[in-house]
């Protein structure tokens, strides 16, 4: 499992409400860091699921649906592909 929470330094740990800590988009190269790990993790695991706990503005499932994206971009005709499917949404 890769859980994400946002970068916001400055109400990191210890610092702000969990609110504050989790309100983040990433940015594409942020993501584009994301998806190299998930990679990676992947190579050693049989399945990988991705987290973000940045549910602010609906910041968590448009990352999510960036991330699913970047994913099937980079797999697209790699024997086996991935499965990539799952909820992009917060419930």
């Amino acid at each position: 499992v890769v859980r994400l929470h946002g970068r916001r330094g400055e109400a990191g740990e210890g610092g702000g409400a969990a609110g504050e800590r989790h309100r983040y988009r990433y940015s594409a190269a942020e993501l584009d860091e994301v998806v190299g790990a998930v990679e990676a993790v992947a190579g050693r695991a049989g399945r990988v699921h991705v987290l973000f706990s940045s549910g602010h503005a609906e910041y968590g499932g448009a990352n999510a649906a960036e991330v699913v994206a970047m994913l099937e971009r980079r797999l697209d005709g790699v024997a086996g592909g991935a499965d990539c499917r799952g909820r992009t949404g917060g419930t």
